[in-house]
């Protein structure tokens, strides 16, 4: 009788890595540790993975998780014994990963964080750009914004379309950020608050949110511009469920906001899209438009841009104009 280790050695090269490619990831970790052939053969293989959450602890400690079938047991382990497992999955260029969570929610006080990220950004950079879609960075207080960004450098820009944090970032966090050749090809941020920020760096975005303290008629203005098409204002051809979400912690003075729309011929309207709009915000504007709808026949179609205001928010999305006639 042959042994299930000899009959999966004479199996077919091609036929192994298809195997291997279809495998969870811990199962793959279990081959690695059958013999050096298996382990020259498993790093061949590309990885591509949903989810990774890297989560930190104290003591310099972290954990790796991942969606799939994963323990339910707390343990962590020495933070660079972590990234070095991390940084192995990206051994291989093509292996990808849909979602990086890097969760210390509770831990960004601790300076211990800082010098986690910041080992991790520095053996990112070491090799190839790794391909991962969407940034998750849960931590909740986080001031060493170069680290920060020379993670996002050693990701492929290509592939990230998305990011989202939780911590206040200054003026030169974003000026950093906004200078990566990354930045440009985002769909999509998720910020906490952003202190003094420029609103142009933000206009290719399709999806945006993000805190401040005040916002200006002017700034206002050029979300709702960089959103519809005006007469002398071409847009990037935002697909529908396009949105701004700004959250402002001091009065967003709608008032005056109103009054600059007046003076750029805006006919104002106060067109709520549900009756409990009515007590919640203090104005409603549509915006109607064309665009080039995303079919193989590129026909135009009828949209709006639905600009909700109040003290605390201004909010706006993209929808089909027949969805609130």
């Amino acid at each position: 009788m042959v042994s299930a280790d000899t009959f999966w050695q004479n199996l077919p090269t091609i036929f192994k890595k298809t195997v291997i490619e279809h495998l969870d990831y811990k199962s793959r970790c279990c081959l690695r540790k059958c013999s050096k052939s298996d382990r020259e053969l498993e790093e061949q293989c590309p990885v591509s993975l949903e989810k990774i959450i890297l989560k930190l602890g104290f003591n310099k400690t972290a954990r790796m998780m991942f969606e799939e079938c994963d323990s339910e047991l707390d343990v962590f382990y020495p933070a660079s014994d972590v990234i070095q497992d991390f940084c192995q999955i990206f051994r291989n260029p093509r292996s990808k990963c849909s979602i990086l969570e890097i969760n210390g929610f509770a831990r960004g006080s601790d300076p211990l964080t800082t010098d986690i990220i910041q080992e991790l950004a520095e053996n990112l950079l070491l090799s190839h750009r790794v391909k991962i879609e969407k940034l998750k960075f849960w931590v909740n207080v986080f001031h060493a914004e170069e680290n920060f960004v020379n993670i996002i450098k050693s990701m492929d820009p290509k592939h990230l379309k998305s990011i989202i944090l939780c911590h206040v970032i200054s003026k030169n966090g974003i000026e950093l950020l906004a200078a990566t050749e990354h930045w440009a090809r985002l769909k999509k941020i998720g910020f906490g608050e952003i202190e003094d920020p420029d609103f142009d760096s933000f206009t290719h975005l399709e999806k945006i949110r993000f805190a401040v303290k005040t916002i200006n008629p002017q700034d206002v203005w050029k979300l709702v511009q960089s959103f519809v098409k005006f007469q002398n204002f071409l847009t990037a051809n935002r697909p529908n469920g396009s949105y701004f979400d700004i959250s402002i912690t001091h009065d967003a003075n709608v008032p005056s906001i109103l009054k600059y729309f007046q003076e750029r011929n805006i006919e104002l309207k106060n067109e709520p899209i549900r009756s409990g709009d009515l007590p919640k915000y203090i104005h409603t504007q549509r915006f109607k438009f064309t665009k080039v709808a995303v079919d193989e026949g590129n026909t135009v179609e009828k949209v709006i841009l639905i600009l909700k205001m109040n003290n605390w928010s201004v909010y706006g999305f993209i929808c089909k104009a027949d969805r609130y006639s």
